[in-house]
């Protein structure tokens, strides 16, 4: 009954809104979906080609082939797809399963490097303490940054095909290697506290070893602050992966999905997508802060826990 007319002209056609680039990446408009098609229903599409000669030499030749509209984002799938078409549901799952295997496994190790620094800095003191502080304070000042981007560029130089298959390691191990010392400070300065308690001048007294008190009794009261510390890193791995992800640093996102790369890839689309793609982009993020935000109020509800039960404040 009615007509949609929707007229678009350039003097290069690879400026008009609709086209695809090198990489056969859909590059649309929000006039594709407002303006053409503002309702449900069913459409038929007719081409008008008008011709103005200069000349009367002058001839046209049309060309039209393998014409047809393809609306990504109300395909398939809860969240709607990406400009591939992928189902970005399912990408957002398989790169959260990613993203929190990667943070655990790396806050894991985190956690025991720095517990194990802070405890045999607190218990033991002296230059040992001096020492072991001494390298925190010098592990603390090394850009993260820099120090990926440096191992990155010599792993591309001198081995490629080891950095591309063992990415994930290697990034992992460069976050553990940089994030540890905050544990480590943490724990140390809790260590000094529970070492002041009477009942290890007793374990002493009663002719207890150090490793014995440290297994004993160190350990056992430190459990609840290296639990709590353990979800402030696993979100800090977070953080740190889907940043470097994001800046296409991280993990390549031909491999995985992780939210990071989701983000990264939908901000190349995000300008020209309608209504600015926000189901591409918004998830990935929301689940971000939300992840974040959960694990710090269990960490405090960890702390809390042990603050009734010890009743120390």
């Amino acid at each position: 009954g009615q007509w949609n007319f929707f007229e678009v002209g350039s003097n290069t056609p690879s400026f008009t809104p609709y086209y695809y680039i090198e990489n056969d990446s859909p590059l649309t408009t929000i006039y594709m979906i407002c303006k053409l098609f503002t309702k449900d229903g069913v459409y038929n599409v007719s081409f008008t080609i008008t011709y103005y000669p200069i000349g009367g030499k002058d001839c046209l030749t049309v060309y039209l082939s393998d014409l047809y509209f393809e609306f990504l984002g109300s395909v398939y799938g809860i969240m709607g797809t990406c400009a591939k078409g992928g189902n970005l549901f399912a990408l957002f799952v398989k790169g959260g399963v990613f993203d929190l295997e990667l943070a655990f496994l790396a806050g894991l190790a985190i956690v025991a490097i720095g517990a194990v620094v802070g405890i045999l800095a607190g218990y033991y003191g002296g230059i040992r303490d001096m020492t072991l502080v001494a390298t925190t304070d010098f592990v603390l000042l090394l850009p993260q940054l820099v120090v990926l981007l440096l191992i990155v560029e010599v792993f591309t130089l001198y081995n490629p095909t080891f950095l591309n298959a063992h990415r994930a390691c290697i990034l992992a191990g460069v976050i553990t290697a940089l994030s540890w010392p905050i544990t480590a400070r943490v724990v140390r300065g809790e260590t000094y506290v529970v070492r002041s308690k009477p009942f290890i001048e007793a374990a002493r007294a009663l002719g207890e070893s150090n490793f014995q008190i440290l297994r004993k009794h160190i350990f056992p009261n430190l459990l609840a602050i290296i639990f709590a510390q353990l979800t402030l890193d696993v979100t800090a791995v977070v953080f740190a992966e889907s940043t470097l992800d994001f800046l296409g640093l991280g993990i390549p996102k031909e491999t995985v999905p992780t939210w990071g790369n989701i983000l990264g890839y939908a901000n190349n689309y995000i300008a020209a997508a309608p209504a600015y793609a926000w189901w591409w982009f918004l998830p990935p993020s929301i689940a971000i802060i939300l992840l974040g935000v959960s694990l710090i109020y269990l960490g405090e509800a960890i702390l809390e826990r042990f603050r009734v039960k010890t009743g120390v404040s």
